[in-house]
């Protein structure tokens, strides 16, 4: 990957310079402690490096090469004086072996080992650097450096600009790492560098999110709102908990105002394992499926954004038959939208049925108040608390890029129109909302097909389809006209990434597995009247499964064919994979689901009806809220090289589902449920507390699916 005459000519270069380092910073490291036992340890190694020494490197040469060395490390040509006065301190102290300056230069990168196997971003010794105190009043100061110039072509056509990327790091940057003086500004690391390689016709990249220090930013008025926040609904779970409690000691039966809503004592029977007679259980396995699917693929993702040892082995990670459910993983989100039209639709159905009428307002008010505050809480945790909980080489560029994107895009995700806002999507606060802008808009427009269809199946079920086809549609066409290629997020010069802001978060676009839902919805609702009779023959459900199998897997499978770089297909083929393979898939999912229903599911029903599936369920919306922060915050920790094997991301899947089911409970016990019984209790009549029906998503449904 990289340019191998470059690079073998900086490599012999830097063999030379890192044989000749080590003798000499182990000989001034040997020469700088002063502990007796120790000084007496230093004493033998110095004999014993001696010699080593002055067959390398000449006593009358050592001093002259460390000094040049030193000055490549050091910002001795930065623009401020203050800069430069104390990198000249920092290489005067180290020639007179002083340990600080010592520690500084070591805790500096150098050429990294495997770089031919990807591993191109040195982060050198972040704790070492930052920890350091000088005598001339500054502390260690730790930079990441992004060089540009040494790719070769191959790499380029990997490359992506920053602001058309899902990940705020490109890994295939090379990036040095160097220990400098606090005094210094990323501005003065820049000119510095710039200057140092520009002999070599490289150029140097140092920003805001580059440059760390041991102490810790100071607050912003923002991070005081987000602590009270929190605090406060903290103080009001502990507090009706205690009501609750109380309440029922005296009255011997559970409170059901306004005061018990963030109970614990009342929202945690909600994630019990007991299923009622009439829900749809199955709807359980398949959200839980779909969440974790979802996991698996961010995870796979949000990896590439830190140094590892894995880029040289793209035919593995990015070609392979057996990584194409993690390239696919956008399916995931079709179970959401599938089950998303199925309950909106038969729950408006059998409303209506019962009489209840139909208020527009209301409406679209509970599902605002049923998925907005935990948005809410995400947008503070996510670009305020997560900034301030960790540190690292890397946790500027990536949790700081966090923090940045949604000190100014807060606001259009709470709106639910983040995915048409923005040019390009990425820019969204809590990227995987999108999804809630998608399923949001479309729930908006769902009563123009609902109506209808109470009113006039066959009407309802024309337009149903009419909008099934127009967004198929609609795909096709914008496939064409911006030239979108197949393929997962991540491909070998394919330049996917910008599918996802061109086509996959746009609801007009990629709304068909909902209208596929809608359609199941309306017959779900017919069967369970006793309208619809569904008497299958033991061959039929053969045929059916079959086919099902076919249509899911084959779309699984497929995208192996565009991973390839050897792939070369007619623009036209590559539109009607992307207009298609949503919707295939989907078709082949009404079958499991339906099957289900009707009691023909057999051994597959059993397993996504499973007990323990039922709490799990209940999570879903709170994993997929949480588990891209705790990802976020996992890699922006990194301070060394990862080895990403498929074993060490399955390792840290499940450790990553595994925190995000106990952050979900967290959410859900302190703000998803409460502020369910607070709208329940607003609409509530004066005498009567009676529940309100909750049209929710399935990735956020977490009340009783009872169909």
């Amino acid at each position: 990957y990289i340019n191998l005459h470059q690079l073998l000519c900086c490599s012999c270069a830097n063999m030379e310079r890192t044989l000749l380092l080590a003798v000499v910073v182990l000989v001034w490291i040997t020469e700088a402690r002063g502990d007796s036992f120790v000084h007496q340890i230093q004493q033998e190694l110095k004999g014993n490096f001696a010699p080593i020494k002055e067959a390398v490197i000449p006593s009358s040469m050592a001093d002259e090469i460390f000094f040049q060395i030193l000055t490549y490390y050091a910002p001795v040509d930065a623009e401020s004086e203050r800069c430069r006065n104390d990198s000249n301190s920092y290489v005067e102290a180290a020639l007179r072996n002083e340990l600080w300056a010592l520690q500084m230069f070591d805790a500096s990168s150098k050429m990294e080992a495997g770089t031919l196997e990807g591993n191109f971003q040195g982060l050198g010794s972040y704790d070492a650097c930052i920890g350091i105190d000088s005598p001339k009043k500054f502390v260690g100061q730790h930079c990441t450096v992004d060089i540009s110039g040494i790719s070769s072509p191959t790499i380029n056509k990997l490359q992506t600009p920053e602001n058309d990327s899902l990940m705020p790091v490109q890994p295939f940057n090379p990036v040095i790492s160097l220990c400098v003086p606090s005094s210094c500004t990323t501005r003065d690391v820049q000119t510095h560098m710039n200057i140092a390689v520009e002999p070599l016709n490289l150029t140097a990249r140092v920003t805001s999110r580059s440059c760390s220090t041991r102490y810790p930013e100071s607050l912003e008025t923002k991070d005081y709102a987000a602590i009270y926040i929190i605090c406060c609904i903290l103080a009001l779970t502990v507090l009706s908990t205690l009501y609750d409690m109380v309440f029922y000691y005296k009255e011997k039966e559970r409170s059901s105002g306004l005061l018990s809503s963030f109970s614990l004592y009342k929202n945690l029977p909600k994630l019990n394992t007991k299923r009622d007679d009439n829900e749809l259980s199955s709807i359980n396995g398949l959200r839980f499926i779909a969440i974790v699917w979802i996991v698996i693929g961010h995870r796979y993702i949000v990896g590439f954004s830190v140094p590892n040892f894995g880029l040289s082995k793209p035919e593995i990670y990015l070609q392979h038959w057996t990584m194409a459910p993690i390239h696919n993983v956008m399916l995931a989100v079709e179970i959401f939208l599938v089950l998303s039209g199925l309950l909106v639709t038969y729950t408006f159905l059998k409303s209506m049925e019962d009489n209840k009428g139909f208020n527009l307002l209301k409406f679209y008010f509970h599902r605002y108040m049923r998925i907005t505050p935990v948005y809410a809480m995400m947008i503070l945790v996510d670009g305020v608390i997560l900034y301030h909980l960790a540190d690292g080489p890397m946790w500027k560029r990536l949790a700081g890029a966090h923090r940045d994107i949604c000190s100014v895009n807060w606001w259009p995700g709470l709106l639910y129109i983040s995915n048409y806002f923005y040019v390009d999507t990425y820019r969204t606060c809590v990227l995987q909302t999108w999804y809630l802008s998608t399923d949001m808009q479309l729930f908006v427009f769902s009563p123009l097909l609902l109506i209808p269809l109470h009113q006039k199946p066959k009407l309802g079920l024309t337009l149903i389809f009419a909008c099934f086809i127009s967004t198929i549609t609609a795909s096709f066409i914008n496939a064409n006209y911006h030239e979108l290629k197949a393929g997962s997020l991540l491909t070998i010069a394919r330049k996917t990434e910008r599918n996802f802001y061109l086509e996959y978060t746009k609801t007009h676009l990629r709304s068909a597995s909902y209208f596929i839902g809608m359609a199941l919805g309306y017959f779900v609702y017919l069967f369970k009247q006793g309208n619809l009779k569904v008497n299958l023959s033991k061959e039929t459900r053969l045929i059916g499964w079959i086919l099902s199998g076919a249509l899911m897997f084959g779309v699984i499978f497929s995208i192996t064919i565009f991973q390839s770089k050897d792939f070369h297909a007619v623009q036209t083929i590559d539109s009607l994979y992307i207009a298609l393979y949503r919707p295939v898939f989907s078709i082949g999912l009404v079958w499991v689901i339906f099957m289900g229903i009707t009691g023909h599911g057999g051994f597959v029903n059993k397993m996504l009806s499973l007990a323990v599936l039922k709490p799990l369920a209940t999570l879903t919306y709170g994993i997929y809220m949480t588990h891209l922060t705790y990802q976020t915050y996992e890699i922006s920790r990194t301070r060394v090289p990862v080895d990403y094997t498929p074993f060490d991301i399955m390792v840290k899947c499940l450790a990553d589902i595994l925190a995000s089911i106990v952050a979900a409970a967290i959410l859900f016990l302190t703000v998803e449920a409460p502020f369910v019984e607070v709208d329940k209790w607003l609409f509530a009549k004066k005498e009567e507390k009676k529940e309100v029906k909750d049209l929710v998503l399935p990735v956020y449904a977490n009340e009783k699916t009872k169909l």
